[in-house]
């Protein structure tokens, strides 16, 4: 039996992927929807093979029912300290579980060998479910897993006295932590790089298929290797620019795939508002809004183009498209330049991008 505790629709869909490459098994997803005001209702889930169940959750309504007792209280204590549970603090976990997902909670109650499958081992409701188990896995959440986190001074002494690096964590760093599945292990830090294990659900046959079901309810826009996923950010947000310089910096670039002969899919970020992008209207296709990038990929016939200015959107993901970013560490500067000097961002492009599509045979 697997467990998944998931927060976005990332997650959601590498749960759905892995269930679907282990059909002997049963796989329990718990999906907290509000960390992106999402609903399952959002998608169709009615034709997923019968050993996947997914359960829609609310991290503040858990964590209410959770503490209504002396006993669920001590025991959300107790998960922030990470540390293994006593019998008696996993049982207020498993009866809150109950009230969403009942099935679930009596297999639990049964004490079955489980396996927990988590994506950021940190976040609150991934560290009330390890109270459930003295082990846990990880699977891939994207740039965090690669990386090495920083720490305040204070936390050197507990994590000396651990047998952990003083200044910096690494996703899967705890020794609880037995696997880590992520799309390119080798990449992993030092320290974990022994626990990686290369992701290859996403490659199942059945996977694609249950992300076209899935999303089935949303019209996905036909992607082959000249295609462009533009995936926006609210550069008017992030750097402080005029949505009239955004609008421009956007321009420019569509121009410059509408040139090359490109078919352009954009995608817009969460924060965004669509109205910033009228001005493309009949000249791009809208991906559906609550179809995330990561399906768009997977769904495309050949790997398409993942374009962005300066985002983490499609990382681990570039065996499945072609990823290109403008800019890196957040140079705006670069960004307010392009502005005042479109040519220059043509120019990158044009470098920077696969070699455009070519021209029709002529009839002979």
């Amino acid at each position: 039996m697997n467990i998944y505790i998931c927060s976005t629709v990332r997650h959601l869909l590498f749960a759905l992927c892995r269930g679907s490459a282990g059909p002997h098994e049963q796989h329990h997803i718990l999906f907290f929807a509000d960390y992106q005001g999402a609903s399952l209702a959002d998608w169709n889930l009615a034709d997923i093979p019968k050993n996947i169940h997914v359960y829609e959750m609310a991290r503040a309504d858990f964590r209410r029912r959770l503490e209504s007792s002396i006993a669920g209280r001590l025991s959300y204590q107790w998960s922030r300290a990470m540390l293994s549970a006593p019998a008696w603090l996993r049982q207020p976990v498993i009866a809150t579980l109950a009230r969403s997902a009942p099935d679930l909670a009596r297999d639990l109650l049964a004490a079955p060998p489980f396996t927990l499958w988590l994506f950021n081992e940190r976040n609150r409701m991934a560290r009330v479910f390890r109270l459930l188990t003295a082990t846990f896995n990880i699977i891939d959440d994207g740039e965090s897993n690669y990386l090495q986190h920083r720490l305040p001074w204070w936390k050197a002494p507990p994590r000396l006295l651990r047998g952990l690096p003083a200044r910096y964590r690494c996703f899967g760093d705890n020794p609880r932590c037995g696997e880590i599945w992520v799309i390119y292990p080798e990449r992993l830090a030092p320290l974990v790089r022994s626990k990686g294990q290369a992701i290859n659900f996403l490659t199942n046959p059945g996977a694609v298929d249950i992300i076209r079901n899935v999303m089935g309810g949303h019209a996905l826009p036909r992607m082959t290797q000249w295609s462009v996923i533009l995936a926006t950010q609210p550069l008017d947000v992030m750097a402080g620019i005029p949505l009239a310089d955004k609008q421009k910096i956007y321009e420019t670039i569509v121009a410059s795939l509408e040139n090359q002969g490109r078919d352009v899919v954009l995608k817009l970020h969460p924060a965004e508002n669509k109205s910033h992008y009228a001005f493309l209207q009949g000249r791009v296709v809208f991906a559906p809004v609550k179809v995330p990038v990561e399906a768009l990929i997977l769904s495309a016939s050949e790997a398409p183009v993942l374009l962005s200015v300066g985002s983490s959107a499609g990382l681990g993901f570039e065996r499945f498209c072609t990823r290109v970013k403008l800019i890196e560490n957040k140079d705006f500067a670069t960004l307010r330049r392009w502005v005042k000097q479109p040519e220059e961002l043509r120019a990158f492009l044009d470098e920077n991008l696969p070699p455009e599509k070519p021209p029709p045979e002529k009839p002979v």
